[in-house]
């Protein structure tokens, strides 16, 4: 009978035993999922996460979620870099790896493809720096990127469309980072302008609605990267 008793009181006790370890990791687990929805929740007024195609420094067809703070003040973007997706008629404003801003834009009235000569409508691909800033009035306001590029020059050459020289000179303006000219049949004075965002109009630059273009001019300084995708 004594031996019955301690066989009863052994498996009680490795019954409890098993009992307290499991709530004790389950605990463990409860604990660790709740730091981190509590430092969601804490976020969720300022910051969210977004998909945005080519963030950053990832390749160009890459998705992934970037932090985005939109109440950042203007002053306080200190490293601007923009993205345009021309198939998603939008802009998205970088400070190093946050999104800042995003805009609606519209392109050239033929909005699809690369920028190959000045009157076909379309709205230069590939990667810019700011190079001029026009002021103005809220429609005139404009940051002139550097198109054409040492790229678009290349292929232009191949195609019997630009001269060995006019490569030269472009590929000499793009290493001072100044404007490339614009006297030759790619045409120039290409960028990011003020007019609205209300369908595909201009000749081949990117355009804001006024409000967000004098913003964005604000912000934007010579030398700021820009990155136009299809």
């Amino acid at each position: 009978m004594l031996l019955k008793c301690e066989d009863i009181i052994g498996k009680v006790l490795l019954l409890l035993c098993i009992c307290i370890l499991f709530a004790g990791s389950s605990c463990t687990v409860q604990n660790s999922g709740s730091v981190i929805e509590g430092r969601q929740g804490s976020d969720k007024k300022q910051h969210s996460s977004v998909a945005v195609e080519g963030a950053g420094s990832r390749p160009k067809n890459s998705n992934r979620q970037v932090r985005a703070d939109y109440l950042t003040p203007p002053h306080a973007i200190q490293y601007p870099i923009v993205v345009v997706q021309k198939e998603k008629r939008r802009l998205y404003l970088f400070d190093r790896q946050v999104l800042v801003r995003d805009y609606p834009v519209a392109l050239g009235y033929r909005p699809v493809g690369d920028k190959e000569r000045s009157d076909d409508g379309r709205t230069p691909e590939g990667e810019f720096l700011v190079c001029g800033k026009r002021d103005g009035g809220a429609a005139e306001k404009a940051l002139i990127i550097s198109y054409p590029s040492y790229k678009h020059a290349e292929r232009a050459r191949f195609q019997g469309i630009l001269s060995l020289d006019g490569v030269q000179n472009i590929r000499a303006a793009l290493e001072k980072s100044i404007q490339p000219p614009v006297d030759t049949p790619l045409g120039g004075n290409v960028g990011i302008r003020g007019g609205g965002a209300h369908g595909d109009w201009t000749d081949g630059s990117v355009a804001l609605y006024d409000s967000d273009m004098a913003e964005l001019f604000h912000i934007a300084q010579l030398g700021t990267p820009v990155h136009i995708r299809p």
